[in-house]
């Protein structure tokens, strides 16, 4: 479960996101600044930590599950 924090701190939305990127996709990120210019290539970091990745992009930070039992049938499934 993650939390979606206004500029100052308040919490604006629990969330908890599950996605699936196919072989050869890439997860990118930018980042909407205060002043409302966008960040299109945030500096980017993840260390593996256990069965998480941690990841910090453009100094907002998160942790993901890695989880590779997807089937072909399931992914098929949504074609």
């Amino acid at each position: 479960m993650g939390s979606i924090q206004s500029d100052g701190g308040a919490a604006l939305l629990q969330t908890h996101q599950t996605f699936f990127l196919p072989d050869g996709e890439q997860l990118h990120f930018a980042i909407l600044n205060k002043d409302g210019t966008i960040n299109v290539a945030p500096e980017v970091h993840i260390a593996q930590m256990g069965g998480l990745l941690a990841v910090t992009a453009g100094g907002l930070g998160f942790s993901a599950t890695v989880n590779n039992n997807v089937s072909d049938q399931t992914y098929l499934a949504n074609e």
